[in-house]
């Protein structure tokens, strides 16, 4: 493989997280707070990077923000004579505080992924055992006025679909701009497989009630939301995959 073709790193810089959410692909980690990358240990993997004349740096978790060595490593990056962006992808909490999210832009970040939990206090309490909604909104308010380039995702689940554009919209609401999707997936061990695990999860049924509410999404966000990650074509109908057209990234 010709080692210039990279164009995206990612770091699972911590285990550690101030939140558990019950859809989290981390959580099996333990959210261990002592489980980090040494900083020695991700200024390699940097070098590593920058020798391969890679684009982006994505910092992930766990929660990223809670990453000891954050601003060290940021400086790092920032150092190397191959530029690269770093981005980062954060439930936002810290991010409610205007001086750190000031901090970390100034430290280098390029790039912001928002992870929106659900469209109100009882629902974000409900998905991630933290009343942290009205921290968020703060967050998103703030990456607004300092000019950040950033998105905000939400991952689609049973229990947030009938209400997600409502998240968008407050988010929409708070300065975002930009909106995209991941549909959930069964991150637990499961006994069930092939048709009976398609029976118990629905990914049909959570596809077309999401569906159902892509004009509303439109008229929210001007359009500007795609689909990061997805399940297997199959799973839509023809007419989806037309509607959906240069939305599935």
């Amino acid at each position: 493989m010709d080692i210039h073709q990279m164009t995206q790193c990612i770091i699972t810089v911590t285990r550690n997280c101030n939140l558990r959410c019950s859809f989290c692909y981390a959580k099996e980690g333990g959210y261990n707070a002592s489980e980090f990358v040494p900083l020695e240990e991700a200024q390699k993997i940097v070098d590593i990077c920058s020798d391969a004349e890679a684009k982006y740096i994505f910092l992930t978790g766990g929660e990223p923000t809670f990453y000891p060595h954050l601003f060290e490593l940021l400086s790092y990056i920032r150092c190397k004579p191959h530029k690269m962006i770093p981005t980062i992808a954060t439930n936002g909490i810290l991010l409610a505080d205007y001086e750190f999210c000031q901090r970390l832009l100034d430290g280098g970040i390029g790039y912001v992924d928002v992870s929106l939990k659900g469209k109100d206090q009882d629902e974000w309490l409900s998905v991630t055992k933290f009343d942290g909604y009205l921290k968020q909104l703060k967050a998103i308010g703030n990456l607004a006025k300092l000019g950040a380039d950033f998105t905000c995702s939400m991952v689609i689940t049973p229990y947030n679909v009938p209400g997600f554009c409502t998240a968008v919209e407050n988010a929409h609401n708070a300065g975002a701009k930009q909106f995209s999707f991941t549909f959930v997936i069964d991150n637990d061990a499961s006994e069930l497989r092939d048709v009976e695990y398609l029976k118990h999860n629905a990914p049909i049924k959570l596809v077309d009630e999401f569906m159902v509410n892509v004009g509303k999404l439109n008229s929210i966000t001007d359009g500007e939301w795609w689909i990061e990650y997805s399940f297997p074509l199959c799973v839509f109908t023809q007419e989806q995959l037309k509607v959906l057209k240069n939305r599935l990234a």
